[in-house]
This record gives C-alpha cells, sequence and structure tokens, in this order.
C-alpha cells in the first residue's frame, strides 16, 4: 500500500502542508488498520517540509521510503535541489535501518 499526496513547490506554502498532514494522518490510520508492509513517500515543497515528512516517518517507523524523482525533477534546478536535501535529511533523522527507493527516470 502506498500512501500518496501531492505537494507543488510552486502552490501557496499552505496547500502542500495540507497535504502533508493528510498523508500523515493517511498513514496512522493504514498503520492502526492492516498488517500490510507500507510504503512511506517523502514529500514536500521546500526543505523545512521535507524534513517534517522525514521526521514523522521516522517517528511512525517506517523502514521503506520512496523518493519520486520525475516529480522534482519535472520543477527544475529546484527541485533537484530538493531532491538531493531529501537524501540528506532521510540519512541524517532516520537511525535506524531505512530502505530508499528511487521511483522515476533520470532527465
Amino acid at each position: 500500500m502506498v500512501l500518496d499526496c501531492y505537494t507543488y513547490i510552486d502552490d501557496p506554502l499552505i496547500i502542500p502542508w495540507q497535504q502533508l498532514i493528510r498523508l500523515v494522518n493517511n498513514a496512522i490510520y493504514a498503520i492502526e488498520h492492516t498488517d500490510i508492509p507500507l510504503l512511506g513517500i517523502v514529500k514536500g515543497a521546500n526543505p523545512r517540509q521535507v524534513s517534517w515528512c522525514v521526521g514523522k516517518l521516522s517517528e511512525m517507523g517506517f523502514h521503506s521510503l520512496v523518493l519520486l524523482r520525475r516529480e522534482l525533477v519535472r520543477s527544475g534546478w529546484i527541485g533537484r535541489k530538493l531532491f538531493d536535501y531529501s537524501l540528506k535529511e532521510i540519512e541524517i533523522a532516520c537511525e535506524d535501518e531505512v530502505k530508499v527507493s528511487i521511483y522515476g527516470k533520470h532527465s
């Protein structure tokens, strides 16, 4: 089961925050109501949101995280920097061993 939301760099900041909160609430619900392994998707429209998202996924005990590269690469230079930041944030925030999958082709 994959939990996803949309966060776009060019949206007003309130929209990606609402989406991230929805993502976390859905993840909590799924953890409580299923035995299916879950993938935590790292999302955010800026470094602060990515950091918050990674922290929440780590707190909830996710051991498999996904980065959606295609979405970030489409956003140009800022998106590519955000992708790099996301990888560093995962390394810092996740003390336990975490499997990171990168989804989407490199452009």
